[in-house]
């Protein structure tokens, strides 16, 4: 009896399950080609746009204090740091996928969850970086209705702001919890 794949089918999909197709041209030749990154302007735009803000970052910064504070500081500390904000960040992630499947039939199917978990660190990002508040979480919006089909971008705002409330919800519990420890 024949097996159907459970691959999703799309173009480039027919090699066998556990091969990886391989383009014929040699790789210097596949960045010539149109559409690639090398010769997008955009992505040059971006890095050069970046590399303009890490300069303006950095132009009143000694970097020598900077390197000084980074030795003496404790490395266990700052890994568990960054392993609780990259945690945080994908609960966040599964949240709102768990949010989008319950508003949409085919929001959470449509986007997959490392694609929905860029949009989700995007967002954060572009509320750190713009002084306009909350404008990363309506850029999250746009982006995940322009990625699913059949998700208005009204329906992606309205999880964004569930989001948030269940946000303030969780702070408000946190802040009770704290205050009845205090007391004790």
């Amino acid at each position: 009896a024949m097996v159907e794949s459970t691959q999703p089918s799309f173009p480039g999909n027919d090699a066998p399950q556990g091969e990886r197709q391989r383009s014929a041209r040699p790789w210097h030749e596949r960045l010539r080609a149109p559409g690639s990154l090398w010769l997008s302007k955009r992505a040059w735009l971006g890095l050069l746009l970046s590399i303009a803000c890490l300069a303006l970052a950095l132009y009143d910064i000694d970097l020598g204090e900077v390197g000084a504070t980074l030795r003496s500081a404790n490395l266990a500390l700052l890994l568990v740091a960054a392993l609780t904000v990259l945690a945080a960040g994908v609960a966040k992630t599964v949240r709102w996928r768990i949010l989008l499947g319950g508003a949409s039939a085919g929001g959470a199917d449509a986007i997959a969850l490392p694609r929905l978990s860029r949009i989700w660190y995007a967002g954060a990002a572009l509320n750190l970086a713009l002084p306009a508040p909350r404008s990363g979480d309506l850029a999250r919006a746009y982006l995940v209705a322009e990625g699913a089909s059949g998700l208005s971008k009204s329906l992606a705002l309205g999880t964004v702001a569930v989001e948030k409330l269940l946000d303030m919800v969780m702070l408000a519990g946190c802040l009770l919890g704290l205050v009845l420890l205090m007391t004790l």
